[in-house]
């Protein structure tokens, strides 16, 4: 049905302006700053995959769940910083997280599954084909 097809795409823009306007969060004492325009360029600078397919190597995951929290968290000079080279990234994001929890990990995880599904909804749907753009 059309109807629904146009509830389901306002319903993701919806989604996806009120991630825009998400002013943050913090779980378990870890404050996430919110997911910005420059948030994404800076993990796309850096490789991490979670936001482009959403998906990774299950041996890599820990770290690109570490390096999104590390560029959400940390203050962002040292995020700028960091992310001029990739071993220099790495090294900040691994002590970064020597300052989290490891119990924290799972819920942090999933609040960051919860923000990427947020921030991307509806940007994947298909528009038909009507002939050519108007002039």
């Amino acid at each position: 049905m059309a109807g629904d097809d146009t509830t389901t795409l306002v319903e993701a823009e919806q989604k996806k302006l009120e991630a825009m306007l998400d002013k943050g969060r913090t779980v378990d004492g870890i404050r996430i700053r919110p997911f910005t325009a420059g948030n994404l360029i800076r993990l796309q600078l850096v490789g991490n995959p979670l936001v482009d397919s959403g998906t990774c190597n299950p041996e890599e995951q820990l770290y690109h769940v570490a390096s999104f929290l590390f560029i959400h968290s940390a203050p962002i000079e040292e995020v700028n910083r960091a992310i001029e080279d990739r071993k220099t990234f790495k090294g900040a994001v691994l002590n970064f997280m020597d300052q989290v929890n490891i119990r924290d990990v799972p819920k942090v995880a999933e609040e960051i599954g919860q923000i990427i599904r947020n921030a991307t909804i509806g940007t994947d749907y298909e528009v038909e084909n009507e002939g050519p753009a108007p002039n």
